[in-house]
């Protein structure tokens, strides 16, 4: 790539087409969680979250998948994925401080990403070994421990049926038709929403506005966020919302559902466009 940016046909501004492709396309990677991501967990949700992040490289892969440059380069990555304890250092004087990362799990994912080529992700033995075997397809690497992701799990390993348990929020307004009331009174219900889902790992899916009032989906069990007690913890979170919506003078109903079942989770709309999502199965 150096090479081509270096010709003639490039006169002097070779360097600067070059660091405007990479920062592009580095850019991009850095808005899907990667570089060097770190995920720290605790050990009993290891599984789930190594679920995630393997999840998370194929997204990383399809966003390259059709994208080219305007100069015909076709820009790909490679992924090696590992899991383990590491150690976090911040040094430095009172003008820069600087961040490093140590350990066998820094090491172990050196390694595995030496070892993939172009659109492979690679698992270290120690994360195939802790991983949720079941949900992945691998092909074996001979002469090594480490293993790679099939490559024809792509975006369909997005997509999944799993149990979940969701909240329905929905809130009538005193003046349903005037924006600049109701707006305070959905932003304050929001944040107070938001901040009893965080405690029990849940999370807003979807809001939506019909003629019944504002709705809020809630989704206790994604990926990466399940949890014992998930239809207790989901309960707990209703009443308190309840009781919080219940006293915000501009809403004048508040009725909440709680259901907990198997649904269809995983990538829905256009390949530029879209969300993840849970719908019922």
């Amino acid at each position: 790539m150096t090479e081509k940016f270096s010709t003639a046909m490039y006169m002097d501004r070779g360097a600067e087409q070059l660091v405007e492709i990479l920062n592009h396309y580095i850019s991009a990677i850095v808005e899907s969680d990667a570089l060097l991501a770190l995920w720290k967990v605790e050990r009993r949700q290891l599984k789930n979250i190594i679920t995630v992040v393997i999840k998370c490289s194929l997204e990383i892969h399809g966003l390259f998948e059709t994208q080219e440059s305007e100069e015909g380069l076709d820009v790909r990555v490679k992924i090696g994925l590992a899991a383990g304890h590491i150690t976090m250092l911040v040094f430095g004087d009172e003008t820069r401080n600087y961040f490093l990362v140590i350990g066998q799990a820094v090491d172990d994912v050196r390694l595995a990403q030496n070892m993939a080529q172009m659109n492979d992700v690679i698992l270290s033995p120690n994360c195939w070994q802790l991983c949720d075997r079941s949900m992945i397809e691998i092909e074996r690497i001979p002469d090594q421990r480490a293993v790679k992701i099939d490559d024809k799990q792509l975006r369909g390993y997005l997509s999944e049926l799993r149990p979940v348990t969701i909240v329905f929020v929905n809130l009538m307004f005193k003046e349903q038709d005037k924006a600049e009331v109701i707006g305070s009174a959905i932003q304050d219900a929001c944040v107070h929403i938001n901040s009893v889902l965080r405690v029990f790992r849940g999370q807003i899916n979807k809001v939506f506005m019909f003629d019944k009032g504002c709705s809020f989906l809630c989704v206790f069990g994604f990926p990466g966020e399940k949890a014992p007690d998930e239809v207790t913890h989901a309960l707990e979170s209703a009443v308190d919302i309840f009781d919080f919506c219940s006293q915000v003078h501009k809403i004048h109903t508040v009725s909440i559902g709680v259901a907990s079942g198997i649904v269809f989770c995983g990538i829905v709309g256009h390949s530029v466009r879209h969300e993840y999502t849970g719908v019922r199965g």
